[in-house]
């Protein structure tokens, strides 16, 4: 089993990244949240992290990244927010040192499989429009998701992007052309889907079934 640091463990997705990989038989060396040790700190006492997961916010998770490219750590990152500048200097960054990262805006497997198969179903109708449903407390609208969504789509794509009290985070994806029309409707009850997510790509290393906005 690979040997683990979790940056955010207490936060609403880290919390099930941490709870999962643990009970999956992980070894978890530590963990970083506010006014815990710092990563770099904590990576001055270990030489064999196979893997740094970040579920923290776009400041902090870009710190560690380059913490993490810097000493040749692998890293998974579940924070969005990076705009397109930030993502290719780390995906520039990541070449030249030759290390591996993925930076994936949703860690669920199905929506992954949407994502890879937007261009081609998009690509079908005239028009979509992507709604979509988040806590109160997310910051970035619309969501990593739906940006990339939209960069995916072969049509005019356009998103109405909601919040609500309630956790529940849904999507409604409306297809629409003279010919035919389709609706993806997908809800999220528990974000537990996404640490199973972290948790197969772990397991699947080769596979790209996950949207990785630094691919190279």
């Amino acid at each position: 089993m690979e040997k683990l640091i979790i940056c955010g463990s207490e936060g609403k997705c880290g919390k099930e990244v941490y709870k999962l990989l643990k009970e999956k038989g992980y070894e978890i060396l530590a963990t970083v949240n506010k006014d815990s040790t710092p990563l770099k700190e904590i990576l001055d006492k270990f030489n064999d992290v196979d893997y740094v997961i970040d579920f923290t916010n776009k400041e902090v998770a870009l710190n560690h990244i380059n913490l993490c490219i810097d000493r040749k750590i692998s890293f998974i990152c579940g924070t969005t927010g990076f705009n397109q500048d930030e993502l290719d200097i780390i995906k520039e960054k990541c070449k030249n040192y030759r290390v591996k990262g993925i930076i994936c805006p949703n860690f669920a497997i199905p929506m992954n499989i949407i994502i890879n198969n937007f261009k081609v179903l998009s690509n079908s109708f005239d028009s979509c429009l992507i709604k979509e449903i988040h806590h109160l407390s997310k910051l970035d609208k619309p969501s990593g998701t739906a940006k990339t969504l939209i960069k995916k789509a072969s049509c005019k794509t356009d998103v109405i992007s909601l919040t609500s009290n309630d956790n529940i985070v849904q999507y409604l994806i409306q297809f629409d052309s003279k010919y035919a029309k389709m609706e993806i409707a997908y809800e999220v009850y528990n974000k537990t889907i996404y640490a199973y997510g972290v948790y197969y790509y772990l397991r699947h290393l080769d596979d790209n079934i996950f949207n990785n906005l630094i691919a190279y």
